[in-house]
């Protein structure tokens, strides 16, 4: 696995991040190399325009469990910034109804990856989220938020506000479908 090039900006579920991690430094070599045991896949998914600053509104849902993969990103009405093509696959694992767990896993086509491993309870339309575990880990490690989400059996979508590119929905789909 190789980790975000220093520079390198990915969007992940919390937060929008430029990792300052050189591949191959020491202090990556005495850390984990992931959060879980998921595979990024190979669909690489480049962020889309809405076109409008009209952002869908959220309606929330029970957050099913399986394995997920991203479909699109879109931005309204588009990224303020330069955002890098990413596949990322999601799996919920939820304990009840109202809380579980997510592990992510996201790499470029370059081949960088990031980790992740988040806590979950849903409240109303939005999921509070506190990282557990990211790696390589820019500070984010016990962050908490606040996401809002849609959720069916087969789809997921995280809506998310991150500084300094803008609001987005992320799109995922079960794999299979």
């Amino acid at each position: 696995m190789t980790t975000p090039a220093r520079g390198t900006c990915v969007v992940i579920l919390l937060a929008t991040g430029c990792f300052n991690s050189a591949k191959g430094s020491a202090s990556d070599a005495a850390s984990p190399i992931a959060c879980n045991g998921l595979l990024a896949g190979d669909l690489v998914v480049e962020a889309t325009s809405a076109g409008t600053p009209d952002v869908p509104v959220a309606a929330g849902g029970e957050l099913p469990a399986g394995v997920y993969h991203l479909v699109s990103s879109v931005y309204y009405p588009g990224p303020t910034c330069t955002v890098v093509g990413v596949a990322t696959r999601l799996k919920s694992a939820p304990s009840s109804a109202t809380a579980g767990t997510i592990e992510i896993v996201t790499a470029t086509a370059a081949g960088e990856t990031l980790s992740e491993s988040v806590s979950y309870t849903v409240s109303g339309t939005s999921l509070s989220v506190r990282i557990d575990c990211i790696l390589p880990d820019p500070g984010l490690r016990g962050s908490n938020a606040q996401i809002p989400f849609n959720a069916t059996a087969a789809e997921i979508q995280l809506f998310k506000s991150t500084p300094p590119c803008g609001a987005s929905v992320d799109t995922y789909q079960l794999d299979g479908v």
